[in-house]
């Protein structure tokens, strides 16, 4: 059975790579979409937009479900020393995910021109989309790479393999397109070609890391198939439920709309970026308390995790709300600032999914699978018939309102459910003054009038200020102390990931 500290010390060896590597990431993926803003047309850029949402939407039916698979079980083989058993998931995941990424990339490349013209309207998207055609597969394959070792906690390559690594070489692939003058056809051919090198890369290391320990190869077939297959269905309900509004903006108004929507959907969904990178860290820890019947430390664990992830949260929310409009503005250019309403949605939105906690992740640890589809089904049919009301009249507005409606019911559905395993202890006392202590240290620099760049300028002295200040103030426990603990015995951590 794990000790508590190495529970604890786990979470935040992982926790702080996974939050550099989200926060570098999200830092890349900015960069390289301001980049963009700036050196091709509205036009352009949507095209682009387009087509990195169309290989997002194809990740998941790909691998079958079974990165997620691979994510849950080899970390549990690990554990229970079989060997065999790991490193046969990783190679049926592997080989699942780049024979059938082929055929829907080759898919994709012959009905080009029937989805460009006859569904987006759009014909000069053709090349493009041709192009794009041949990230399919590699995207599929990093990501079920990126979730194995997740489960094996090789946190450092999870990350490089995941959104981090793929954020470093599209930035490359722009800033390169930016200074030579590149057309955005060759740079997404550029942008082939790296990814391509990343997953050899990773296979490689991936396949000799567990055939090291392994005497044989041994796939858990049936038990995989049975936990993945319905995952399949959820997360592909998922990519709909985050790619709907892309797809519907480009259906009925045009790819300068997804270039205008795609800035404020990417800085609404930053608000809750710390809370993305520690409930990716807390997956693998659940699993091995989950499997070595530690319920009373995982309810204390997760109940830390609550707290905390809110108050880190929420100063980020709150001050994006209130300067939408000049961070887009600032960040991108003066024209996308007409989309600081939807921005204002999605952050609010996003917010309720920090408030549940890392609901989907506990559903899935407790296998309940069917659920978590069942959950994603209904949304993403919501999100659908939402945003087909609301686009044609309201539009970038509209496809905000639409995924933010579903977000919430969507989180509101898997509370329900994961409370039934497992307890959800609010600190109410101190969420209440945490938040107050927010709401008051953003209002000397509303109400002034400071010009836009200081939206961007002053954003992170203010969250350092009111975590400083919270953490001053409110009562700190013991469970807190254990949390936070391990950051500053593990220096070296960040040194070596830097």
């Amino acid at each position: 059975m794990p000790d508590r500290d190495d529970v604890y010390t786990k979470l935040f060896e992982g926790g702080v790579i996974f939050t550099i590597a989200t926060i570098f990431g999200q830092g890349f993926g900015f960069l390289e979409n301001i980049l963009l803003t700036r050196a091709f047309s509205v036009e352009n850029y949507g095209r682009i937009s387009l087509g990195l949402t169309l290989v997002a939407l194809a990740g998941p039916v790909l691998h079958l479900g079974l990165g997620l698979g691979a994510k849950r079980y080899i970390g549990e083989y690990i554990t229970e020393d079989k060997p065999d058993k790991a490193y046969g998931t990783a190679i049926l995941a592997i080989f699942v995910a780049l024979f059938v990424g082929t055929v829907m990339g080759s898919v994709l490349y012959f009905f080009s021109n029937i989805i460009s013209t006859r569904i987006f309207n759009d014909p000069e998207f053709i090349p493009l989309l041709k192009i794009f055609a041949g990230l399919v597969s590699l995207v599929s394959t990093l990501s079920v790479l990126s979730k194995t070792f997740q489960g094996w906690e090789k946190f450092g390559l999870a990350v490089c393999t995941g959104k981090f690594g793929q954020a470093i070489l599209r930035l490359s692939a722009v800033v390169v397109a930016v200074v030579v003058g590149l057309s955005p056809n060759t740079m997404i051919a550029g942008i082939v070609v790296g990814f391509a090198l990343l997953v050899i890369g990773g296979v490689i290391i991936l396949l000799r890391g567990l055939r090291a320990r392994a005497e044989g190869v041994e796939i858990p077939v049936k038990k995989l198939l049975v936990f993945s297959l319905p995952l399949l269905l959820s997360g592909f309900s998922a990519r709909i439920l985050s790619s709907a509004d892309y797809l519907l903006l480009g259906v009925f108004r045009s790819t300068s709309s997804i270039a205008l929507y795609r800035p404020a959907f990417l800085l609404g969904f930053s608000v809750s970026i710390l809370f993305q990178a520690l409930n990716r860290s807390y997956y693998p820890l659940a699993v091995r308390i989950r499997t070595t019947d530690s319920q009373l430390r995982e309810d204390q664990m997760l109940a830390t995790f609550l707290f905390w992830s809110l108050v880190l949260t929420m100063p980020i929310v709150v001050w994006t709300v209130t300067f939408s409009e000049e961070l887009l503005s600032s960040l991108f250019q003066p024209r996308y600032a007409q989309s600081s309403n939807a921005l204002a949605v999605i952050a609010i939105s996003m917010l309720g999914s920090v408030i549940v906690g890392p609901v989907g992740t506990i559903l899935e640890v407790y296998e309940r699978a069917r659920i978590v589809l069942y959950t994603y089904i209904v949304a993403s049919v919501l999100n659908i018939i939402v945003n087909i009301l609301l686009i044609p009249k309201y539009g970038i507005f509209g496809a905000a309102v639409g995924t933010g409606i579903s977000l919430v019911l969507l989180n509101v559905m898997q509370f329900f459910f994961a409370r039934q395993n497992l307890s959800f202890n609010y600190d109410y006392s101190r969420i209440i003054i945490s938040s107050a202590i927010t709401l008051l240290l953003i209002f000397p620099v509303a109400v002034l009038p400071f010009p836009d760049w200081t939206a961007v300028a002053f954003s992170l002295p203010y969250f350092l200020i009111t975590i400083g200040t919270i953490v001053f103030i409110i009562p700190i426990r013991e469970t807190d102390r254990k949390l936070f603990e391990p950051i500053f015995g593990r220096l070296d951590t960040i040194r070596q990931f830097l």
